[in-house]
């Protein structure tokens, strides 16, 4: 299945509201500034830069974006497993 990227949401520093998914990351340091874009499980190292409130951050997502299946190829998918109720 050949995926794409939803829209580059900015982030609000509390907590990490789409755990689990595969995700671009974009980082922002306060030493070095803004980091090149990572892919990676969101929250899979700990959730530290996703929750800002209690750590002291080195680096901050700032922006995220979740990989999705391309529309065409979902829709052949799921209806593929969809069950016959009657002749067509």
């Amino acid at each position: 299945m050949q995926y794409e990227w939803g829209p580059w949401i900015e982030h609000d520093g509390k907590g990490c509201p789409c755990a689990g998914k595969v995700v671009q990351v974009w980082l922002f340091c306060p030493v070095r500034g803004d980091l090149p874009v990572e892919t990676v499980v969101a929250g899979s190292k700990g959730g530290e830069s996703w929750d800002w409130r209690n750590y002291p951050i080195l680096t901050k997502v700032i922006r995220y974006r979740i990989r999705r299946p391309l529309v065409r190829e979902y829709l052949e998918e799921i209806t593929e497993t969809l069950p016959v109720l009657e002749d067509a």
